[in-house]
Protein backbone atom coordinates (compact mmCIF):
# COMPACT_ATOMS: atom_id res chain seq x y z
CA UNK A 1 0.00 0.00 0.00
CA UNK A 2 1.15 3.45 -0.69
CA UNK A 3 1.09 6.26 1.56
CA UNK A 4 1.46 10.26 1.59
CA UNK A 5 2.45 12.10 3.78
CA UNK A 6 1.46 15.91 3.95
CA UNK A 7 2.38 18.92 5.42
CA UNK A 8 0.24 20.27 8.15
CA UNK A 9 0.07 23.51 6.01
CA UNK A 10 -0.57 21.73 2.52
CA UNK A 11 -3.75 20.21 4.36
CA UNK A 12 -4.84 23.22 5.35
CA UNK A 13 -3.93 25.27 1.78
CA UNK A 14 -6.26 22.33 -0.20
CA UNK A 15 -8.73 22.46 2.62
CA UNK A 16 -9.82 26.23 1.78
CA UNK A 17 -8.70 25.61 -2.00
CA UNK A 18 -11.74 23.22 -2.11
CA UNK A 19 -13.74 25.67 0.19
CA UNK A 20 -13.06 28.14 -2.09
CA UNK A 21 -14.45 26.95 -5.02
CA UNK A 22 -17.19 23.86 -3.84
CA UNK A 23 -18.94 22.61 -5.10
CA UNK A 24 -16.35 22.91 -8.71
CA UNK A 25 -13.22 20.70 -8.96
CA UNK A 26 -10.31 22.92 -7.77
CA UNK A 27 -7.34 21.34 -9.69
CA UNK A 28 -3.67 22.29 -9.24
CA UNK A 29 -0.43 20.46 -8.46
CA UNK A 30 1.10 17.94 -5.21
CA UNK A 31 4.91 18.74 -5.27
CA UNK A 32 7.25 16.72 -2.66
CA UNK A 33 9.54 13.83 -2.48
CA UNK A 34 9.26 9.83 -1.94
CA UNK A 35 10.92 9.33 1.24
CA UNK A 36 10.97 5.72 -0.15
CA UNK A 37 8.84 3.31 -2.34
CA UNK A 38 5.54 3.15 -0.82
CA UNK A 39 5.63 6.85 1.14
CA UNK A 40 5.09 10.33 -0.78
CA UNK A 41 5.72 13.26 1.13
CA UNK A 42 3.95 16.45 -0.09
CA UNK A 43 5.60 19.67 0.55
CA UNK A 44 4.15 22.20 -1.23
CA UNK A 45 0.57 22.47 -3.23
CA UNK A 46 0.26 25.08 -5.74
CA UNK A 47 -3.31 25.56 -7.04
CA UNK A 48 -4.87 26.11 -10.66
CA UNK A 49 -4.29 29.81 -10.77
CA UNK A 50 -6.40 32.88 -11.12
CA UNK A 51 -7.34 32.04 -15.00
CA UNK A 52 -8.08 28.65 -14.27
CA UNK A 53 -11.37 27.73 -15.45
CA UNK A 54 -13.59 25.84 -12.63
CA UNK A 55 -16.50 23.15 -13.39
CA UNK A 56 -18.43 20.41 -11.28
CA UNK A 57 -16.58 17.71 -13.42
CA UNK A 58 -13.09 18.86 -14.74
CA UNK A 59 -11.51 22.43 -14.70
CA UNK A 60 -8.66 24.10 -17.29
CA UNK A 61 -5.11 24.98 -16.04
CA UNK A 62 -3.70 28.64 -15.73
CA UNK A 63 -0.34 27.03 -17.26
CA UNK A 64 1.39 30.07 -16.89
CA UNK A 65 0.58 30.69 -13.55
CA UNK A 66 1.41 26.66 -12.78
CA UNK A 67 4.51 26.98 -14.22
CA UNK A 68 5.94 29.93 -12.13
CA UNK A 69 4.46 28.75 -8.80
CA UNK A 70 6.21 25.13 -9.79
CA UNK A 71 9.07 26.58 -9.96
CA UNK A 72 9.42 28.79 -7.39
CA UNK A 73 8.40 25.31 -5.23
CA UNK A 74 10.79 24.08 -6.97
CA UNK A 75 13.36 26.04 -5.76
CA UNK A 76 12.48 25.90 -2.17
CA UNK A 77 12.75 22.16 -1.61
CA UNK A 78 16.03 19.81 -2.34
CA UNK A 79 14.75 16.37 -2.95
CA UNK A 80 11.22 16.84 -5.54
CA UNK A 81 9.48 14.82 -7.42
CA UNK A 82 5.95 16.01 -9.15
CA UNK A 83 3.58 13.59 -6.91
CA UNK A 84 0.39 14.31 -9.45
CA UNK A 85 -1.75 16.50 -10.61
CA UNK A 86 -4.84 16.75 -8.20
CA UNK A 87 -8.24 17.30 -8.65
CA UNK A 88 -9.43 17.93 -5.35
CA UNK A 89 -13.47 18.30 -4.66
CA UNK A 90 -14.48 19.15 -1.37
CA UNK A 91 -17.33 17.37 -1.49
CA UNK A 92 -14.96 13.82 -1.84
CA UNK A 93 -12.45 15.15 0.83
CA UNK A 94 -11.75 12.82 3.19
CA UNK A 95 -9.73 13.63 6.15
CA UNK A 96 -8.76 11.36 8.87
Amino acid sequence: MRVAWLRSTVLRYWVTEAEMHYPLETGGVLIGYWADAAAAVVTHAVGAGPRSVHRHDSYDHDHEWEAVADRAALRAITRIANLSRRLAHSSRLQIR
